[in-house]
């Protein structure tokens, strides 16, 4: 990917113009390198989501968007060549980095699950990882209200069954043992 972006910036980036204060064309598309250290930075699926929604996407479709309105004739033509390789490559890199933050929240999943599951009843063990921390958070001294995203209609549904629970007597130990797979904070 990073040889077919030093293509753009030779072939294409070096006969642009952009306007005074804008992104420089030898910038526009350099996410092979932007990309290259930020696995290890990644802390989960929703951490990597946030990044791909908020700043790669938006980039990349503003960018594209604006070469395929403003370039014609042959260096137009170059550009769709050489857009029709990278887009597919740019996807390719995405969904291996989408896939390295999944394997880190599933990881993390399975730690926190194996951290909390020797002290739930055991009726309660086989249920998912997001009611568990919600049955938690409700039977919390003190909490009268757990806010939840409603991303899709069958979420919010599987996390209202929690509330037929009946509150867990001691949620301290629980507490205790997740806060043990969190790296002390320096």
């Amino acid at each position: 990917m990073g040889k077919l972006e030093e293509e753009f910036r030779r072939e294409i980036g070096a006969k642009l113009q952009a306007a005074p204060g804008t992104l420089s064309p030898d910038q526009y598309f350099r996410w092979a390198e932007e990309l290259a250290g930020i696995a290890p930075q990644l802390q989960s699926l929703d951490h990597w989501s946030q990044i791909e929604a908020q700043v790669i996407l938006p980039r990349v479709t503003q960018i594209v968007h604006a070469l395929d309105e403003n370039l014609d004739g042959s260096l137009g033509e170059r550009w769709e060549g050489w857009r029709e390789r990278y887009l597919p490559a740019l996807q390719r890199l995405l969904d291996a980095l989408r896939g390295q933050a999944a394997r880190k929240s599933q990881a993390l999943s399975r730690a926190v699950a194996a951290a909390i599951d020797p002290l739930l009843p055991e009726a309660r063990r086989t249920e998912s990882l997001s009611r568990k921390a919600l049955w938690v958070l409700a039977s919390t001294p003190g909490v009268s209200c757990v806010l939840l995203g409603m991303r899709r209609p069958t979420y919010v549904a599987d996390a209202m069954e929690v509330l037929r629970w009946a509150p867990l007597d001691d949620v301290e130990p629980i507490y205790r043992a997740v806060s043990r797979l969190r790296p002390p904070r320096p």
